[in-house]
C-alpha cells in the first residue's frame, strides 16, 4: 500500500494498513475526548490531509461494524444522510466497488465552512 497508488489491495496491504493505524508518528491529534481520537497528517505535494479516527464501541465486534457500514440496505435504516448506495462490482474477497451518495450539511458563512 503506497499513498497515491491505486491498485487492487492484497493481504500484505491490509497488514500495512493495520501498522499505519497503530503508528502515530507524524500525525497531529486534532480531537481527543473520552473514547474517541482524531488525527490528521499532511500529504506530500498536495493540499490534502489524511484523517485517522479511533473510537471504542462497547460490545460491538469489528465484523458487525463492517457489516453495518457496508450493507447498503441496512444503512438506509440508520444513516439519515444517505441518499443512495449500492454495490457496483466485486473484484476479490478483499476488494469491491460501491456507490454511496449522501446529503451535504455544509454551510458557507464568510468563507468559513460550518458543519
Amino acid at each position: 500500500m503506497d499513498v497515491g497508488v491505486v491498485r487492487v489491495a492484497e493481504d500484505s496491504d491490509f497488514e500495512r494498513l493495520k501498522e499505519y493505524l497503530d503508528n502515530h508518528t507524524g500525525w497531529k491529534l486534532e480531537y481527543g475526548k473520552e473514547d474517541t481520537r482524531v488525527w490528521t497528517k499532511s500529504v506530500e505535494h498536495t493540499n490534502f490531509k489524511m484523517i485517522k479516527l479511533w473510537t471504542d464501541f462497547d460490545n460491538v465486534l469489528p465484523s458487525q461494524m463492517y457489516d453495518v457500514l457496508h450493507d447498503p440496505e441496512y444503512r438506509k435504516v440508520w444513516d439519515q444522510n444517505m441518499i443512495d448506495a449500492h454495490d457496483i462490482g466485486y473484484i476479490n474477497p478483499n476488494n469491491d466497488v460501491g456507490y454511496y451518495a449522501s446529503k451535504s450539511n455544509i454551510i458557507f458563512e464568510n468563507n468559513i465552512v460550518c458543519l
